[in-house]
């Protein structure tokens, strides 16, 4: 069966052996169900909608939820089960060598691709990006950073998260920034919730004007997409805008799931 979406009908504490839903129709026994980052399986059904479930399945954590929480249920299967639901690393991916000069338009990253395992994307898998730039003072556009998610694995793909940061200056300056993004939905509507953070030498001109002390932060929730094509691709562009002129050296991903 597909996935069923539900709320919970009463809160729940850390380690509760029950789990109340607002409708269980068709769950049964050895299903899975998830809740705000944290996996159950369900051990009895017969007193549906009230199910008894083992909680923080699979190395998730036993974590309290409130009388409302979204929460889903299935086969191990219809979440596209096995290895994606472990916790740590399920891929990882780094550059091979430095690029420089070309980011005064749309650059896919060399190292942030990551082809989604055949199980497909699951809720709660986190996609994390760490690369740095070094700009020269050339460029005074305004920079963004693309989780894009496609076929192609290149900036063809669908801009799914777009961060766009202040203006940079003229001015030469160095920094770092993480992509950091979960599944709030998967499916012909998914959803993905992201937050990149960028730190960097100078206090807030050079590479990016957003925030002070040398330190912004974006987040951003997407618009629903499909997330469901075999053959899927995740990864990161970056655009220093008109004039930009910089190189980059580390490039480290990893797909997480939960």
């Amino acid at each position: 069966m597909a996935l069923t979406q539900t709320t919970l009908s009463l809160a729940k504490a850390p380690n509760d052996k029950t789990l109340k839903l607002a409708s269980a129709t068709g769950l049964v026994a050895g299903n899975l169900i998830y809740c705000e980052g944290e996996w159950y399986r369900a051990t009895d059904a017969t007193l549906t909608p009230t199910i008894n479930v083992v909680s923080g399945y699979n190395g998730s954590l036993a974590l309290p939820h409130e009388n409302g929480a979204p929460a889903f249920f299935g086969s191990p299967l219809d979440f596209g089960a096995g290895t994606s639901l472990q916790s740590g690393v399920i891929k990882s991916n780094t550059s091979p060598a430095s690029v420089s000069g070309a980011y005064a338009a749309d650059t896919y990253l060399v190292g942030s691709a990551i082809p989604v395992p055949p199980s497909a994307f699951v809720l709660g898998m986190r996609y994390v990006c760490t690369f740095d730039m070094v700009k020269t003072a050339a460029g005074t556009a305004t920079p963004t950073v693309i989780v894009r998610i496609g076929t192609a694995g290149s900036t063809a793909d669908a801009a799914i998260l777009t961060f766009t940061w202040g203006a940079g200056t003229a001015a030469a300056d160095s920094g770092l920034f993480t992509v950091t993004a979960h599944f709030r939905l998967i499916g012909s509507a998914a959803v993905l919730v992201g937050v990149c953070e960028c730190s960097h030498a100078l206090a807030a001109t050079g590479l990016i004007s957003t925030g002070a002390s040398g330190f912004g932060q974006l987040s951003v929730v997407s618009s629903a997409f499909d997330s469901t094509p075999v053959n899927t691709i995740i990864g990161v562009s970056f655009n220093g805008g008109a004039s930009f002129s910089g190189t980059n050296s580390l490039v480290e991903t990893e797909l997480k799931g939960f």
